[in-house]
């Protein structure tokens, strides 16, 4: 609250609303006052959607055609999305956008109950969803499951000139680029410096925001 009092700004979230309160006195909220204000927005919160929940999972017990209609639209984005095996994608509408997906030191492989049936399906690390959409694999391991193309269109042409995939340095037997796509947009990324670019410390400023999450991660590459 100290650093957010030092920029005295108006916000559009709770906390700096509170930080700008004035009563019908002008006085402005104490530091203990807006912490009561934020834990019992949080405890309301956690209590309204219990009961939503709750209440949800009542209506569609009793309303069967209901429950029904939900069934069928999830089985149509799941066949969609192509029986699950199509990534998540990132999109951007502007190249100057700083967004995007990078994954780390991580790995692709197939749940233990989808291993018998790997021949049947076909998965890739990104899908051409958008004109500068932009996805960076590095230092990752993939599994068998991933196709020797790695990566996806969406429709025809569209995009393959514009987005942004990368990978850099994975492993597996899914991590040869030999086979990749041949797009004008995709590169196998060979230099650190350009890699190092994608990484925590880099490309979201981890040294400044992720030290106080107690997630473990990397600053920089894996070398």
């Amino acid at each position: 609250m100290c650093k957010r009092k030092e920029h005295f700004t108006m916000e559009r979230y709770l906390l700096g609303h509170l930080l700008n309160y004035n009563d019908e006195k002008g006085q402005m909220l104490s530091d203990d006052q807006i912490a009561d204000n934020v834990i019992g927005v949080l405890f309301e919160a956690q209590d309204i959607t219990a009961s939503v929940l709750t209440w949800i999972h009542k209506y569609l017990q009793d309303d069967h055609k209901l429950l029904e209609a939900i069934k069928v639209e999830k089985m149509g984005v799941y066949e969609a999305n192509e029986g699950g095996n199509m990534p998540l994608t990132w999109g951007r509408t502007d190249p100057n956008q700083n967004t995007g997906i990078c994954i780390q030191n991580s790995c692709v492989m197939a749940a233990e109950d989808l291993v018998p049936m790997l021949s049947s399906f076909k998965t890739f690390l990104g899908r051409a969803w958008r004109e500068y959409s932009r996805t960076v694999f590095l230092q990752t391991y993939l599994d068998l499951l991933v196709d020797p193309t790695g990566w996806l269109e969406w429709k025809g042409n569209f995009a393959l000139h514009t987005l942004h995939y990368r990978e850099y340095k994975n492993l597996g037997p899914g991590g040869s680029t030999i086979g990749r796509v041949k797009w004008g947009s995709y590169h196998a990324i060979t230099s650190a410096t350009e890699a190092s670019k994608f990484t925590v410390q880099n490309f979201i400023a981890g040294k400044s925001c992720s030290m106080a999450t107690g997630i473990p991660f990397l600053f920089g590459l894996d070398d």
